[in-house]
């Protein structure tokens, strides 16, 4: 059985040699993945090869032994630079081993430890300082573990009403919840991390003023993120985002009785909490109905377009925003009905009559909790 518990000094030797384990795991794939980047590698073996090229124009020996030479020239200098990253890389995850070291005996750092029985299956370090935060030497045997260690993490900080936090370099593939409960967060990195999406919840975090999403693999940016009073938001080096042609499906499935229902039932009450009238009365009566459709009821998403409530069932719709630097930025709507197609129409919708069910976006995860 797993558990998540606060680091004690009799772990350090223990946290240590997993951290070092983990990264040895990684050794083969970054050193490959480095190899293939490191111009200097590229530059010494084009070298070798145009030098082999003019030894066969002048001494005009047969093409057979030319590729031979090729050949061994080939796995000579891949060798010779494979071992000097290895020892390269050897030197440090040391220092990295014993900078952890230094961080888990720091004052400032606050550190948890994943165990499934007696054995170690991930770490995290939270370094505070005053209101800035970062998490750094994030490992698990895999992504839903390091996610369950930073929502822990995510969940000390907002403690400490944290208005800084670092989130860089974790190897993060997806965002706990926890991170959009930082109401107070003014400055997010999470640069460096393979993330393909982020949430549409974003959106509640309303002091936002500098989200860093740099050298990830986004592949869109959700609507609501263009709400937030954004002063700066890091785009640069996403290979999958910036684009200036897109493709998309425009079939729609029409959604269930059960959902219809749902929306007609939650609208109401959706309204109230926009309006912060009390809601006690409605959840009592919601409380008499079965246990999966009260789970089903409390957490309804919001339509990007008039922010009516919808469950399952929802359309995607995308726009391209031009950005000063001659790139385009796929921006991503999902809406609970069909409110536009085009670009032409999205703008007409914003400026029509609002369908029945419209509210002006909720910023909560609940409308309420389930008790």
């Amino acid at each position: 059985m797993t558990r998540i518990r606060e680091y004690e000094n009799s772990d350090l030797n223990r946290a240590k040699e997993f951290y070092i384990n983990m990264e040895n795991e990684k050794r083969q794939e970054r050193i490959i993945r480095y190899l293939k980047k490191k111009r200097a590698v590229r530059q010494s073996w084009q070298l070798g090869i145009m030098g082999l090229v003019g030894l066969q124009l002048m001494r005009r020996t047969s093409w057979s032994t030319m590729f031979i030479e090729m050949t061994i020239w080939t796995t000579s200098i891949g060798l010779i630079w494979y071992l000097h990253i290895r020892d390269e890389y050897r030197k440090e995850i040391k220092k990295q081993a014993d900078e952890m070291v230094d961080a888990l005996k720091s004052k400032e750092s606050h550190c948890w430890i994943m165990e499934n029985g007696k054995d170690i299956v991930g770490t995290v370090i939270l370094k505070c300082d005053q209101r800035e935060g970062k998490i750094g030497y994030l490992t698990g045997v895999n992504s839903e573990i390091r996610r369950s260690l930073v929502k822990n993490a995510i969940q000390f900080a907002k403690s400490n009403k944290i208005e800084h936090l670092n989130l860089s370099h974790n190897e993060l593939t997806q965002l706990p919840s926890t991170l959009y409960q930082l109401t107070q967060l003014m400055h997010c990195d999470l640069s460096f991390n393979p993330l393909q999406s982020i949430s549409p919840h974003f959106s509640r975090l309303l002091s936002l003023s500098y989200l860093d999403l740099s050298h990830t693999n986004l592949q869109f940016i959700p609507a609501e993120c263009l709400d937030l009073s954004l002063t700066t938001i890091r785009l640069d080096h996403c290979p999958h985002l910036l684009t200036d042609e897109f493709e998309y499906s425009i079939k729609f499935n029409p959604p269930s009785l059960f959902e219809i229902c749902a929306r007609e039932i939650i609208h109401p009450i959706m309204a109230d909490v926009i309006k912060k009238k009390k809601i006690k009365k409605s959840i009592s009566l919601l409380k008499t109905l079965p246990p999966h459709i009260l789970q089903y009821l409390s957490s309804p998403d919001t339509c990007s377009s008039c922010g009516g409530p919808y469950f399952d069932t929802h359309l995607i719709r995308y726009r391209l925003i031009h950005r000063q630097d001659d790139t385009w930025i796929p921006v991503q709507y999902r809406l609970c009905s069909s409110h536009w197609l085009t670009e032409d129409q999205r703008v007409t919708d914003m400026f029509s009559f609002k369908p029945r069910l419209f509210l002006p976006k909720l910023k909560h995860s609940r409308l309420f909790e389930l008790k």
